[in-house]
């Protein structure tokens, strides 16, 4: 993660200026609690969807392997819905079903 080179210039912004380094440590110790959420997921993922038939991918796959996904999952049904009715209203609803 980039860090400010001027020191002096970062000691003006008070306990702020700590944040950069927290937030990282904060998502290490996400990625230590949660060893099976790895980028292992996103590659694999990517390719059972490159497998799939034409047409039966789905718009939405979670990967997310920590204690948000069950939170993410209703709302990524939501979301679905919500893209597939935009998709409807703009006339191009076709775009959301793939070519047998």
């Amino acid at each position: 993660m980039l860090q400010p080179s001027e020191k002096q210039r970062s000691s003006d912004y008070g306990p702020i200026k700590d944040l950069p380094g927290e937030l990282l440590s904060s998502i290490e110790s996400v990625f230590k609690t949660y060893p099976d959420q790895s980028l292992d997921l996103v590659y694999k993922t990517v390719i059972e969807l490159i497998k799939m038939l034409h047409g039966k991918c789905p718009m939405r796959t979670e990967v997310d392997q920590t204690f948000m996904r069950d939170l993410l999952a209703p709302l990524n049904k939501q979301l679905a819905k919500a893209n597939k009715k935009l998709y409807e209203a703009f006339q191009i609803g076709d775009l959301t079903k793939g070519k047998n």
